[in-house]
């Protein structure tokens, strides 16, 4: 468990596990397929759920291994009774720079929280705590620190809560910020197009066994044992689709050579489209239930 996944601690749905998280170790696929990819049988616990918890399953994000995953933006939900596919194809996005656009692959805002290389969804999380912390003089607990001389705001602190709650409603909070934050976009970026698709699991005659293998006190009890399965468990499968990446290229439609009757027209960009065979690398983050993974709610 250790060798292959790695805990992540995630704001919203609590502990996270990150397959694929060590980029000194490669792992190839050459073959694309739902047999040549990841396979989890993940048990939710829906009786250790909240009675405020609403739906039930699993929450997936792909991304890259040097990136800070944020499941509740860009995640994926799979729910419990289904086989979950995943079936993934790379993108690489090249946007232009000045003067055609503001991106830069070496930005990186001042006192940023996250260790992991910067994203635009980082940097706005980063803004909202900056602005937490200059306005209260403590952090929002849900966040990193940007060094260790920084607290966070207490639980018992009247003050704290009531300054931070204050905020978080004049702001719109970290997901509808309406602070004025400069964060800019990656000239270079891997993106991974995901198309989903679900079939019920258990089906009714699937027999799992006599002992049922996830339950203790099932025994001698098919029926019970295929039903504990098909409220309590998530099949994920997780895979490529092919073995190559499109590359989206931007290039100026118009330049500083056209005649001068054009002056004022928006300079006007477009994307070009290249599919490249490669050899494929990406991190895998599942949300999940009791077991060590995350619950797919808001209650943690």
């Amino acid at each position: 468990m250790e060798r292959d996944f790695k805990l992540h601690v995630d704001p919203e749905y609590g502990n996270c596990y990150t397959f694929n998280f060590n980029d000194s170790v490669e792992l190839k696929n050459s073959r694309a397929g739902p047999m040549y990819g990841l396979r989890l049988l993940l048990d939710v616990h829906q009786d250790d759920y909240m009675p405020t918890t609403e739906a039930a399953g699993v929450r997936i994000v792909v991304h890259e291994q040097d990136q800070e995953p944020f499941p509740d933006t860009f995640g994926y939900s799979a729910p419990t009774g289904f086989v979950s596919s995943f079936g993934l194809k790379t993108k690489v996005l090249h946007r232009m720079d000045a003067p055609y656009g503001s991106c830069s692959d070496t930005f990186r805002p001042e006192r940023y929280i996250y260790e992991e290389h910067y994203s635009p969804e980082g940097c706005h999380r980063n803004c909202f705590q900056l602005k937490v912390l200059d306005e209260c003089g403590c952090g929002d607990p849900r966040f990193p620190l940007p060094s260790d001389e920084k607290r966070y705001c207490s639980a018992k602190s009247v003050t704290d809560r009531q300054c931070l709650s204050n905020l978080t409603s004049a702001s719109g909070g970290y997901h509808h910020l309406q602070l004025e934050c400069d964060c800019r976009q990656p000239c270079t970026e891997n993106v991974f197009e995901t198309a989903y698709s679900a079939a019920a699991w258990p089906s009714v005659n699937f027999k799992i066994g006599v002992d049922c293998p996830a339950v203790l006190d099932i025994f001698n009890d098919t029926e019970a044992c295929t039903e504990y399965y098909r409220v309590n468990t998530a099949y994920i499968e997780i895979y490529y689709e092919q073995l190559n990446f499109e590359t989206l290229r931007e290039t100026a439609g118009y330049t500083v050579s056209v005649p001068l009757f054009l002056h004022g027209i928006a300079d006007v960009q477009y994307f070009t489209s290249i599919v490249i065979p490669v050899a494929h690398k990406s991190s895998y983050i599942f949300a999940h239930g009791s077991s060590g993974f995350c619950y797919l709610s808001n209650d943690v």
